[in-house]
């Protein structure tokens, strides 16, 4: 034997259920906010294909990583010892003189200054998506610096670089 449930009466369509508490718009407003706030920490986080690739420790000012000299503005790279450059697709950051390294694939190397034009911060990483800075999102392209994602009205100043593959040495003249 089964029972039956009294139907639930439905509002006519184009009219409110006056049961259904509606927002003011201040509530609205703080729950648009909310939502947008949990989208782009949601953004942030990605899907790992744009985590950054060759994230080591911070090191002080002025230091350089490991396999990386400095000749005044000349920064002389031996690939095999800077391990975040060695795979396609990585990256390392120096602060002194301000330079991004990115390895693309097949000895494909770029160079770029690494403080944004938008306010002179050190960018942060390198992502599928492009060259990150952590201060307000500007995104540049890997391959010419161009802006991707603003605020930066400019891209990034590439400098030249010449790779001896025979070697694994990379110059990079940042004047």
């Amino acid at each position: 034997m089964s029972r039956s449930h009294p139907a639930q009466a439905r509002p006519a369509a184009g009219r409110f259920d006056p049961q259904v508490a509606l927002l003011d718009r201040r509530s609205f407003l703080t729950a648009a906010g909310q939502a947008s706030i949990a989208a782009l920490l949601v953004g942030a986080c990605g899907d790992g294909d744009t985590e950054p690739t060759g994230v080591g420790e911070p090191l002080p000012p002025g230091a350089l990583p490991a396999g990386i000299t400095r000749d005044g503005s000349t920064l002389r790279v031996d690939v095999d010892r800077v391990p975040t450059l060695r795979g396609t697709n990585g990256f390392v950051i120096v602060s002194t003189p301000a330079a991004v390294i990115v390895h693309l694939a097949n000895n494909e190397f770029h160079a770029f200054t690494a403080r944004c034009p938008h306010a002179g911060c050190l960018v942060g990483s390198v992502t599928s998506a492009g060259i990150v800075c952590p201060c307000h999102g500007s995104t540049f392209d890997r391959r010419n610096g161009r802006v991707l994602v603003g605020p930066a009205l400019e891209g990034l100043l590439e400098f030249p670089v010449a790779f001896d593959a025979a070697t694994r040495q990379l110059t990079v003249s940042t004047t």
